[in-house]
């Protein structure tokens, strides 16, 4: 009877270590799994949150632009910029440096616009004297007429691939905008301000 009792203890600890073996296995492949989802979430969040990040610069930009005019009215017209992907935005000293001295109100226009594309290159913020900007390969077109200003600011997501297209300028392209920008990896903000209003 003691022999019988032995080795009953015997094989049932050999069946109690093959089932701690086998719940070993299991438990690390639920946790494995388990980090894989939290990672994924995490770079998924990451994501929109940099895409988020890049839909306020470009709505920043594009009320920065509408500040500028709202300031420099007469010209409107004047302010017509349309930029292709990644344009580098012209010479410091090619246009009058409207800070340092007075400027006409065409002088204004020429110089609001292009201190604005240096912002729209990433100018502004600089480490290094690099322009860390977070719009990614972004263009603009800005327009003005019959008491409207347009702007238009494109830029490539983060998850997308990228595509080097700028954005459509020509009133036309509002409609076909969504399926363009599906189709390129492109996203796009539309700002369109009647300046009597904000008078």
């Amino acid at each position: 009877m003691t022999a019988h009792i032995a080795r009953t203890d015997s094989i049932g600890l050999r069946h109690s270590s093959g089932f701690a073996l086998l719940e070993f296995v299991v438990a690390l492949a639920l946790f494995t799994l388990a980090m894989w989802g939290v990672m994924s979430a995490q770079i998924v969040t990451a994501r929109a949150s940099y895409d988020a990040l890049q839909r306020t610069v470009a709505l920043s930009l594009a009320r920065d632009m509408a500040a500028r005019v709202r300031a420099n009215p007469g010209v409107l017209h004047d302010y017509a910029l349309r930029t292709s992907v990644n344009a580098i935005s012209d010479a410091r000293d090619s246009f009058t440096d409207c800070h340092a001295i007075a400027c006409t109100p065409r002088q204004l226009a020429h110089f609001d616009l292009r201190e604005w594309q240096r912002g729209l290159n990433g100018e502004w913020e600089q480490e290094g004297g690099v322009p860390v900007g977070v719009l990614l390969s972004p263009s603009a077109c800005v327009g003005g007429h019959d008491g409207v200003l347009e702007v238009l600011v494109s830029w490539v997501t983060l998850a997308a691939k990228g595509s080097l297209v700028s954005a459509p300028c020509s009133p036309a392209a509002s409609q076909d905008t969504p399926p363009l920008a599906r189709r390129t990896g492109r996203e796009f903000l539309r700002l369109r301000i009647e300046l009597a209003l904000l008078q």
